[in-house]
């Protein structure tokens, strides 16, 4: 019941797709999450069996997108817990762009907070999942977005 409460908080502070300025993302969200095909087969994960299933197509809707405007950048699926590291040293080093999704952040949503403020890169929450993109081009950005 508390995750439903605290989603419901998150909605005041997240915005829609109509919130975002920056080229790149909104085609990432557009493209992946404000269509007909996610909408159709999205719902509140409420059980662990259901959450998997809707991060499955979580990934699936970014490789949709990777391949489609056909970007090489490699993707990494990343469960959120205590023992994450900031990944932009690791970024960096890297021939090829990352985009490092985490799952479970409802389940640590403070400790998710702090890796905000304190990572660069551009971080995008969406309450349940989190992605950060490292891109040399765009200025560092985090954005809070609805996407259930």
């Amino acid at each position: 019941m508390m995750i439903w409460f605290r989603y419901l908080l998150y909605t005041f502070r997240a915005t829609t797709h109509h919130g975002v300025h920056s080229p790149f993302i909104f085609s990432l969200i557009t493209h992946c999450f404000y269509n007909r095909a996610w909408r159709s087969r999205t719902f509140f994960p409420y059980s662990e069996k259901k959450y998997k299933q809707l991060t499955l197509l979580f990934k699936a809707q970014i490789n949709s997108w990777l391949a489609a405007h056909k970007l090489d950048y490699q993707l990494e699926i990343l469960e959120f817990n205590n023992q994450i590291k900031p990944i932009t040293a690791t970024l960096k080093s890297q021939n090829r762009p990352r985009i490092v999704c985490y799952t479970h952040l409802h389940k640590h949503r403070k400790k998710w907070e702090g890796y905000l403020k304190n990572n660069p890169g551009i971080l995008i929450d969406f309450y349940f999942w989190g992605c950060q993109i490292e891109r040399d081009i765009q200025v560092n950005q985090i954005f809070y977005l609805k996407i259930l």
